[in-house]
């Protein structure tokens, strides 16, 4: 059994993603070849069948490529790092799946694969195939494509609009940018000791909201 390279595999994958819309591929590896990739992930018991259930479709088409799934991470932090230990130990994971904030250092550090060629030339990665242009640019640095979005939260602001109209603030149309949300709860702060104007919860994961 060979071991495939985080470069090999990502051209292999991705390269085999445009034969079912192009017909045809580069061949990077003969038929007879098995390979085998490793992929580390955080939150298993939220992730994992969907990543099992990925890798059973994967070899539908691959038999040859086996992917082996690291236990799965408590958060992304750990997932962290483990991985900048394997990059220094030279067995980090051919596949991660890490926290937004947390790409630009393996990028810095050239332990990231740039996948612009890839994103390029799939038809299925212009407009329309469900990767909005802003969630892609959250992996795009210098113009270079380095990561995919795979699972996205999204951060919800609940306010007291009861307080806010004591303050004078017209919660109609609610709130369009942070600016606007921060000069509101100012404007609550100002009403005295007893009130808080904002509350902002730090403890998911880390700062992946900044």
């Amino acid at each position: 059994m060979n071991s495939l390279s985080r470069k090999h595999f990502l051209r292999l994958a991705l390269a085999v993603a445009a034969v079912a819309a192009a017909g045809s591929a580069p061949n990077v590896f003969a038929a007879e070849d098995v390979v085998e990739i490793t992929v580390a992930h955080p939150y298993g018991k939220i992730f994992r069948p969907i990543h099992q259930k990925i890798i059973k479709e994967f070899n539908k088409i691959h038999p040859n490529v086996k992917v082996r799934l690291e236990t799965p991470f408590p958060d992304y932090e750990e997932l962290t790092q483990r991985t900048l230990a394997g990059i220094a130990q030279g067995n980090a994971p051919v596949l991660s799946f890490q926290g937004i904030n947390q790409i630009r250092q393996y990028i810095e550090m050239g332990a990231a694969y740039d996948l612009s060629e890839f994103v390029k030339n799939d038809p299925r990665w212009k407009d329309g195939s469900g990767y909005y242009p802003t969630m892609m640019k959250l992996g795009n640095f210098n113009g270079k494509q380095y990561a995919v979005p795979f699972a996205i939260s999204t951060p919800i602001v609940y306010f007291n609009e009861t307080l806010l109209k004591k303050a004078g603030i017209d919660t109609s149309k609610g709130f369009e940018t942070w600016p606007a949300l921060i000069e509101a709860a100012k404007k609550v702060q100002a009403l005295g000791p007893e009130y808080s104007g904002l509350f902002y919860d730090y403890q998911a994961t880390g700062n992946w909201m900044w």
